[in-house]
């Protein structure tokens, strides 16, 4: 309704809201629609339209002169931006252009928009061109070694962490620049440093910059990691930049000037410091009581409280990782808070910018603006009047998301936020789906082997001459086991299928919600039955399953195959001796 309405302001609403309800189930209404009402010919369900809709794709030029275009290009563009707010605009701009001798070209570039679906996204071009202007800023990186201390204080101890996994792109960038910067040695070496470090470049590009300079040219060749003759491979970096990796190779190309600069930063300090004492100029933090402070590495409070940075770090990490966004005196007794305007010169970057995003979040809420609506995947906000509007178009460029202003999820129009499954229940669904359909399976408990029988005698033998009931799961059985358990010699497939993903049902919805107490108030969509008869029929409906490639049909299987001369079905204690092709002789279902 709102979509078309835009389209066609002129529009009766009640008009339009009565050939959207009569073209319901059709699964292309909306173009119906339009089209309808632009050239009075309906879509048929196939998609085709009738000779009248050609005029959409072919427009109608005046053959005299060009058709005067009273909005402006921008106006246009405007407009089809409220339709399609996802929309890369110097595509519409393009298409509106080409369009500039057509009646109504709004109208038509929506129809043509609405019907292929295949508009580039604003979102994509923004993000295409920030990955851009990412890579050339991390392959360029330019800074002074304060500015990199800054981001890492500690830089050997950060780079040298080989615990962290690094990702894959990480890796192809490290493996690159040792064999760039290493062009004497066999890649298989490196290789195996790299991956002595877990794939860190600092640590492996430290241990293999010792070996070749501590080893003489002519020495070299005796040595199995190095080559005769270097390398003559072009080798590329990634596309994608790692941001990360680039600042961390800005150090091991730059480590000796950060060092120098380090430790010149600290003999300053320590000189400034006994010219403090000589002068009786030191002060002492109110919170660790640390007596030889100077007064450039302390904070205070608009009281006068003097305190350290490291405390002033420590209590401000402590109290955002508590939802708060206030820093109050660390005396206990002050009510004064320490500024964000002293906070922001000495704790991370990152982490400053995540409390003021939190600041401006808590700010827009405390505002009590009338129908303001919050995007829930960013800070971003917008006031939406219409009531009856309930889809939520972020127009953040880094977010750009639909969502359902009343339940706060991802856009399901025309679907009611009831009959949604939120992403709470589908984990718990899934968890239970994924209990049921394992019960159906066995375990070969003596080599590990899965199986699913369909059909014959319940007496499985593995081909690693492992046997087991198939209804019990009784191990090392004989035949004699059938004749006092009747009812292991009877039950039929399905119905021990049926029995053990019922009970697999019950069970992984206990320990569901005993991993998980948050999820005790949800009410699954989808009732516990279904998912058993939904797997029940899956089942039914493949007839050969394989878990293993290598396993045979007669690798597990019942007693009732080409290897024994006789066949025997169980039934009430009494060995009734079938013919070799009897009706329990038909094979399991391998996984």
């Amino acid at each position: 309704m709102r979509i078309i309405a835009k389209l066609f302001p002129e529009k009766d609403r009640n008009e339009i809201y009565a050939l959207l309800e009569a073209k319901f189930n059709q699964e292309n209404r909306l173009e119906s629609v339009i089209n309808e009402i632009l050239y009075g010919q309906t879509v048929s369900g196939d998609g085709t339209q009738g000779s009248q809709a050609v005029a959409a794709a072919n427009p109608v030029e005046d053959p005299t002169s060009s058709v005067v275009i009273e909005d402006s290009i921008e106006h246009d563009v405007d407009r089809m931006r409220s339709i399609f707010p996802d929309c890369d605009p110097n595509y519409l701009f393009e298409k509106l252009d080409n369009l500039k001798t057509t009646l109504d070209r709004t109208t038509v570039l929506a129809a043509e928009m609405f019907e292929k679906h295949d508009y580039p996204k604003l979102k994509d071009v923004l993000d295409k061109e920030q990955e851009k202007e990412k890579k050339e800023k991390a392959r360029q990186l330019k800074m002074s070694e304060a500015e990199f201390l800054q981001k890492f204080p500690d830089p050997v101890k950060t780079f040298s962490d080989c615990t962290k996994e690094p990702s894959a792109i990480y890796r192809q960038h490290a493996d690159v620049i040792l064999r760039k910067e290493f062009p004497m040695l066999k890649y298989k070496y490196l290789e195996q440093i790299l991956q002595k470090y877990n794939g860190h470049l600092y640590p492996a590009y430290q241990e293999i910059s010792a070996l070749v300079v501590k080893t003489p040219l002519d020495k070299r060749k005796k040595m199995p990691m190095f080559l005769r003759r270097k390398h003559s491979v072009k080798l590329l970096m990634p596309d994608e930049a790692d941001e990360y990796f680039y600042h961390e190779l800005w150090f091991v190309y730059n480590e000796l000037s950060v060092v120098d600069h380090t430790k010149q930063k600290e003999l300053q300090r320590q000189l400034n410091i006994e010219n403090a004492r000589a002068t009786g100029q030191l002060h002492e933090c109110c919170c660790c009581f640390d007596d030889e402070c100077l007064l450039e590495d302390l904070a205070s409070c608009p009281d006068g409280h003097l305190f350290c940075k490291t405390c002033v770090i420590r209590s401000t990490q402590a109290a955002f990782g508590e939802m708060k966004t206030k820093f109050p005196c660390l005396t206990g007794e002050c009510s004064q808070d320490i500024p964000l305007s002293f906070l922001q010169t000495i704790i991370p970057a990152g982490l400053f910018s995540k409390i003021v995003r939190r600041l401006q979040e808590e700010e827009v809420q405390q505002a009590n603006i009338p129908d303001l609506v919050t995007c829930p995947f960013c800070p971003f906000a917008a006031i939406m009047p219409d009531p009856d509007d309930r889809v939520f178009k972020c127009l953040n460029p880094e977010c750009l998301k639909e969502s359902c202003r009343l339940c706060r999820e991802p856009s399901h129009i025309p679907l009611r936020c009831n009959e949604v499954e939120k992403k709470a229940e589908t984990g718990m669904r899934v968890y239970i789906e994924n209990k049921i359909s394992e019960a159906v399976m066995r375990k070969c408990h003596k080599c590990g082997k899965r199986f699913v029988k369909d059909d014959g005698c319940n007496k499985m033998t593995c081909v690693c001459g492992a046997t087991s009931c198939y209804a019990c799961k009784a191990t090392d059985i004989g035949y004699e086991h059938f004749n006092h358990n009747k009812k292991c010699a009877n039950t039929d497939p399905s119905a021990i299928h049926q029995r053990d993903m019922e009970e697999a049902a019950v069970a992984a919805k206990n320990q569901y919600l005993l991993e998980h107490p948050e999820a005790a108030d949800i009410q699954l969509k989808t009732d516990v039955k279904d998912m058993i008869q939904d797997c029940y029929d899956d089942d039914e409906e493949d007839e050969d399953i394989y878990l293993d490639d290598s396993d045979s049909m007669d690798e597990y299987g019942d007693d009732e195959t080409d290897d024994y001369d006789s066949m025997y079905e169980y039934i009430d204690g009494i060995d009734v001796e079938l013919d070799h092709y009897g009706t329990n002789s038909s094979f399991e279902q391998y996984l």
